[in-house]
């Protein structure tokens, strides 16, 4: 009979990225549903308005100029929903890589705040880490602190989460602003910190 194991650290952790998943699956719905609501309003306004079914809304200066119109006000709600889902993307990638720093710093014992030295630490206990887990860190890095050295590195290692043809400004970069996640960027950030710690089995 082979015995059965339960591990509570891991436990602990890999529910901690399935709260996370879930949280992040009932907030990206909600936005997704927003976003499109808000596109069928912009729609159903521009063809009422095309068809006479509907009166113009808005406001022209004395030369006839539209200083505002309400497909303006569609344009900015649909912006807003878009935004809200990027900040809402990159809250997740800080959340995910944080649950993975405290929980390593539990399994090793260990309140180093170095990245190499709290992933030597959790290897030296047997436990594997996902080799693009490098590429999550420097990414949370660069959302917290919008610099060079984080976007550079970023640059390097996860490049994708960049629109193509992204290159650094001469000036500033706005390293946050060209940051560019899907939900796809999502999942792999959520498998490559589930694959770097120990499950409810190891």
């Amino acid at each position: 009979m082979v015995a059965l194991t339960f591990n509570m650290q891991g436990y602990a952790f890999q529910e901690g990225i399935r709260v996370l998943i879930a949280a992040h699956e009932t907030t990206a719905d909600a936005l997704h549903e927003e976003l499109q609501r808000a596109k069928e309003n912009a729609l159903a306004y521009q063809e009422e308005v095309e068809l006479g079914e509907r009166e113009w809304i808005g406001e022209r200066d004395e030369d006839g100029h539209v200083i505002w119109d309400q497909e303006q006000v569609h344009d900015m709600e649909i912006e807003s929903k878009v935004e809200g889902q990027s900040a809402v993307r990159k809250a997740f990638i800080l959340a995910l890589y944080h649950h993975w720093e405290r929980s390593a710093r539990v399994w090793t014992g260990s309140d180093k705040r170095d990245h190499d030295k709290l992933v030597a630490a959790v290897e030296a206990q047997g436990t594997p880490i996902h080799p693009k887990l490098g590429g999550v860190r420097d990414l949370a890095n660069l959302l917290k602190h919008d610099n060079d050295k984080w976007g550079d590195a970023v640059l390097q290692s996860w490049p994708a989460v960049f629109p193509y043809g992204f290159a650094k400004a001469p000036g500033r970069t706005n390293w946050y602003d060209a940051v560019r996640l899907s939900d796809t960027h999502l999942v792999d950030a959520f498998n490559i910190v589930a694959g770097s710690g120990p499950s409810e089995n190891t």
